[in-house]
């Protein structure tokens, strides 16, 4: 059975926040929608609210669901639930990562993603990005 993992789309006004992860293991560097694994019997939406708190010290409420999909990582496989997420205040730590940034969604494409997050900016790229 997949292993649960989430991520959070958190956007203010046409801007999108991503982080880029401290160095260090197989992704350290890269950039990533926040988010990440559910402890064992936690919701997506609990994962969320925990990893961001954990990540960013930020409280935040979560919305509707945005895309699912599937990957591996080191020969586990991971279910990856993306959903929209609303911060509750824009005062962020940065406690696993080096650096936030909030971009166009199409400038994101340019980062060097996670994997993982790489799909995800795929499956959402049509439905977050306004026509010029």
């Amino acid at each position: 059975m997949p292993e649960l993992t989430t991520a959070g789309i958190i956007r203010k006004d046409n801007l999108f926040l991503l982080a880029r992860r401290l160095p260090g293991g197989s992704m350290g560097g890269r950039w990533e929608f926040p988010g990440g694994k559910a402890e064992n019997g936690e919701t997506p939406d609990r994962a969320l609210v925990r990893e961001i708190l954990e990540e960013f010290g930020a409280e935040v409420s979560v919305g509707r669901h945005l895309a699912s999909t599937m990957f591996s990582n080191k020969n586990k496989e991971y279910s990856l639930l993306v959903y929209e997420v609303i911060l509750k205040s824009d005062y962020l730590v940065l406690r696993e990562h080096q650096e936030i940034r909030w971009l166009e969604f199409n400038a994101i494409g340019g980062l060097d993603l996670a994997d993982s997050d790489r799909r995800v900016y795929e499956l959402l790229r049509d439905q977050m990005t306004v026509p010029g």
